[in-house]
């Protein structure tokens, strides 16, 4: 995702088409004015975990503007238990991230990693229905930890992992956990509310990134700036003279009016 789309960059250089090289200037330039700022324009969801210091404050959250939290759990619940049969493997393992459920097998007739999509199990009961399909020939099994977890959408597991290992028939449950919802306010791009003390024992879902007007100005001109020196075989030079062949070249993001004020306006200050 971009701050702008391809079809508003190519409407304002009055090109044809999104051609690769146009992709290669616009997404170069996004990305260097988001370093410059020190944060990121685009819309994106994030799912984090912070540590929790105990009591009511306001916790900071670090990718900003934030436009919506979504969820704030804390108080990690045990929802799935989950194991490998296969007393021939090695070791197993289970490994979640933002977007799959990845499964792994190592050494024995199951050796193998299977990639669950987040996306197509919208709630555990799907995902471990999922799981042990897998049972038969790679000794996969899942049960709910408690029906009530039933409906709970997959997609607020936090990352993690667990390691298996098994050796022998009565191969224990290992777990996964998912934290219980609190009431938060959400102040500037702060949360509000008490947490408890721990490490990584706060999970947040929020959105943040928004682009200011000046942003998406600074890109367009800095987009066509770039294209039409491309075009124009004349990249990175600011300034040349026939005359004793002087040349000079171009440094940054501020050789445009109007460019390094917008830069400013928008750089995210770390106190």
């Amino acid at each position: 995702m971009s701050i702008l789309s391809s079809a508003e960059i190519i409407a304002y250089l009055g090109a044809d088409t999104y051609t690769a090289d146009i992709k290669a200037i616009h997404e170069g330039i996004e990305d260097e004015i988001q370093l410059e700022c020190g944060q990121t324009f685009e819309s994106t969801s994030y799912f984090q975990l912070y540590d929790g210091k105990g009591g009511y404050y306001r916790l900071e959250l670090e990718h900003t503007p934030v436009t919506d939290v979504s969820r704030v759990s804390v108080d990690w619940d045990a929802v799935i238990k989950i194991r490998n049969t296969n007393t021939d493997a090695t070791t197993a393992s289970v490994v979640i991230n933002s977007t799959n459920v990845i499964l792994t097998v190592a050494g024995g007739a199951g050796n193998s990693t299977t990639t669950l999509a987040i996306a197509d199990y919208a709630t555990l009961t799907l995902l471990v229905a999922a799981i042990d399909a897998l049972s038969s020939t790679l000794g996969w099994d899942a049960e709910l930890y408690d029906n009530d977890f039933a409906a709970k959408k997959t997609s607020l597991l936090p990352a993690q992992q667990i390691d298996i290992t098994s050796f022998i028939n009565t191969a224990v449950y290992e777990y996964l956990y998912m934290g219980e919802p609190i009431t938060f306010k959400l102040v500037d791009n702060a949360i509000e509310g008490y947490f408890p003390f721990g490490s990584q024992n706060i999970a947040v879902s929020y959105t943040a990134g928004t682009a200011t007007s000046s942003i998406k100005r600074a890109i367009y001109q800095l987009v066509k700036f770039a294209y039409e020196q491309k075009t124009g075989d004349s990249e990175g030079v600011k300034s040349w003279r026939v005359g004793e062949i002087t040349t000079e070249y171009m440094s940054g993001v501020d050789f445009l009016p109007g460019v390094s004020k917008a830069i400013q306006l928008n750089t995210k200050v770390v106190i």
